[in-house]
Parts: C-alpha cells; sequence; structure tokens
C-alpha cells in the first residue's frame, strides 16, 4: 500500500516510550494508507482523519466549536508551529472524528466501506466533472451512499457544543 509521496509511515519517538500509545499511533497511521487507497486519494482531510482516529480506538472528545466542511479542511492547513492556531487543528482532529462516528452509526462499516469506495467507482460524467471542473468528489461520495449533502451530514452530526466559560 502506498502512502503517497513517501510510501512509509512515520511515528513520532514520543510515541514508542508506551505501549498503548505507540499502537494507538501506528493504527492511525496506518489508516492513512488504507484510507488513501480505497478513495484513490480524493477524500478530504476530514474523512482521512476522521477514519484514522476512530482506528485509534480513544473515546470521542468534543471540539470547543463546529465548522463546516470549508473551515474543516482549512483547519488542517495552518501554521501548527503556533500556539494560537492549535485549537484550530485539535478541533478539526476532534471534529472527524464525529463525523466518522455519525457515518458508521448510520450504515456501519459496510456503509463505510461503500462510502470510500464511492470516492473511484465513478462513470464517465462523474470523472468528467470531478477532474475538469474540479468538483469535489466528496460532494458526489456522501450522497450516493447517505442520501444527504455534505452540509446536511455536517448539520446532523453536529452535538450540542457547550461553550468553554
Amino acid at each position: 500500500m502506498d502512502k503517497y509521496p513517501y510510501d512509509k509511515i512515520c511515528l513520532p519517538w514520543n510515541a514508542t516510550q508506551n505501549k498503548d500509545e505507540l499502537w494507538a499511533v501506528a493504527a492511525h497511521e496506518f489508516a492513512h494508507i488504507v484510507t488513501i487507497n480505497f478513495t484513490g486519494n480524493r477524500a478530504p482531510h476530514w474523512v482521512e482523519e476522521g477514519v484514522s482516529m476512530a482506528m485509534e480506538n480513544r473515546p470521542l472528545v468534543l471540539p470547543t466549536t463546529w465548522m463546516d466542511s470549508l473551515e474543516i479542511e482549512r483547519s488542517f492547513q495552518v501554521d501548527r508551529r503556533e500556539p494560537h492556531t492549535m485549537r484550530r487543528v485539535v478541533d478539526a482532529y476532534r471534529q472527524s472524528h464525529l463525523l466518522l462516528q455519525f457515518l458508521l452509526e448510520q450504515k456501519g462499516e459496510d456503509g463505510l466501506r461503500a462510502f470510500l469506495n464511492a470516492f473511484t467507482n465513478n462513470g464517465l460524467w462523474t470523472e468528467i466533472k470531478i477532474n475538469v471542473f474540479g468538483e469535489p468528489s466528496v460532494e458526489e461520495a456522501v450522497p450516493e451512499v447517505y442520501g444527504i449533502t455534505v452540509e446536511e451530514l455536517f448539520e446532523r452530526a453536529r452535538p450540542n457544543l457547550v461553550p468553554f466559560a
């Protein structure tokens, strides 16, 4: 399996100091490889990270804010060296985990497998729309499997968030 463009999994040194942490990090990184291969590297970050977070087998943690599909993608692109942007990154990971859990609750693992495959099982006209017009694959994959739009998914999966005091 490939992990484009590096063909390897990198684990942080600090994860090797604890067996449970090593397992969680290795499972997370390996899940990226599986997701990339299933989706032809077409899935948005929130799908990839949601699958990877679920594979860690850790409890769900609520994000402090809820983002729409564009905001969450931008959150994975921020400069992670800046402490003030890390809250947004952490929330993006947490929200991705919640979105994935919501999808699993709707149609289970078979539905998730169909969802990941829906990124690459397109006919000619859908491929043209994706490749020529830049239509995101997720805009086709979510309705194909779950019968709702991406916006509806984000709204339905949203928990009641209590802001920090």
